[in-house]
């Protein structure tokens, strides 16, 4: 009998497994879900085509935008103008496609000319209204018919006046912060309507703005709200909003007695209180301590039999500069002898 012997090499192969290629996913559904996709597209492109080629879907209605420019607010028109213009167009192509979809046309601006004014009546004919539509639509559509046709209205001149503006601005300035001012500008609006109408406004309100957190100086513009029956020169102001960083400065200044009697004299203990203030930065240095005077009111001592009342006297302060956000004595209170001539 005859052995055939394996080397060991041949045993590694033969017992090491061998790796399985992974087998290939197949996805029916997904590449039959994009070809519904594609003849889906391709069929809503073909009938997009005869839609567009159809003569009877070539009819599209569009309402234009109009805006009345250079219209001073002394002049005003007697009757409100037409604010939309409604066309009836034959498009095909693009401007049809665009139409359909989208029946706004882009805003038309009718300028009031000094001619107009000295007139005292906007007119468009309707020759011209025509020749601005069709500017406004393009060369590719033909225009049916358009309402209105064309605008015939006379203004009047209002009468005006100026009031001041009050404001609404509120402001959360930040810890270490001082609102200094807030400024105006213009302080005043000139306003256009009938007599009646402007004998009853006193002043033109701002809107209600809250700026928080300030911590530096800024300009804000703040729309004005025009009173019903009345039209404003400028629909809104600037607003100047000054803050500025605190500081602290201290001084030790003596003490002074008011309403002191002959033959009396009153010695407060201590003879000097430290006087600490809050200012704006750009104001430090500026004051000294002759600037302040705290002092003590003889009036104030107690003289009655009871020993329970307090010997102490209230310090309080006699002026305080304009820029002196806060300010501190220490101490408050102070002890006190009188001595007698």
């Amino acid at each position: 009998m005859r052995l055939k012997l394996s080397s060991d090499k041949e045993k590694e192969t033969r017992t090491k497994p061998t790796k399985a290629r992974p087998k290939r996913i197949r996805r029916p559904r997904t590449r039959r879900s994009i070809t519904f996709l594609v003849a889906l597209a391709i069929s809503s492109l073909l009938w997009l085509v005869t839609a567009l080629n159809n003569p009877s879907n070539r009819m599209v209605e569009l309402a234009i935008p109009v805006k009345y420019e250079n219209l001073t607010g002394e002049y005003a028109f007697e009757k409100e103008p037409p604010h939309e213009i409604h066309v009836q167009l034959e498009a095909s192509g693009f401007n049809l496609l665009r139409y359909s979809f989208f029946p706004h046309g882009d805003t038309i601006r009718h300028f009031v000319t000094k001619d107009d004014i000295h007139n005292r009546r906007f007119e468009v004919s309707e020759s011209l209204m025509m020749q601005i539509v069709q500017q406004s639509i393009g060369t590719n559509s033909i225009i049916r018919w358009i309402s209105p046709s064309n605008i015939s209205i006379p203004f009047y001149r209002r009468s005006s006046k100026k009031v001041p503006i009050r404001q609404h601005l509120y402001t959360d300035v930040k810890s270490g912060f001082l609102l200094r001012s807030i400024l105006m500008d213009p302080s005043v609006v000139e306003i256009f309507g009938t007599h009646a109408v402007l004998d009853t406004i006193k002043q033109i309100e701002t809107e209600k703005i809250t700026l928080k957190d300030l911590h530096q100086s800024q300009e804000v513009r703040i729309a004005l709200i025009a009173p019903e029956g009345v039209t404003l020169k400028q629909d809104s102001v600037w607003a100047k909003v000054e803050v500025e960083e605190l500081t602290q400065q201290s001084f030790e200044v003596p003490l002074k007695v008011i309403n002191l009697p002959g033959g009396v004299h009153l010695r407060p203990l201590p003879a000097a209180v430290e006087v600490q203030i809050v200012i704006p930065s750009t104001v430090y240095n500026r004051y000294k301590a002759e600037d302040f005077v705290p002092f003590v009111d003889y009036n104030d001592v107690s003289h009655s039999a009871d020993t329970t009342a307090s010997p102490l006297l209230d310090v309080e302060m006699e002026k305080v500069p304009d820029l002196v956000d806060r300010y501190k004595i220490t101490p408050a209170r102070v002890q006190y002898i009188i001595e007698k001539n």
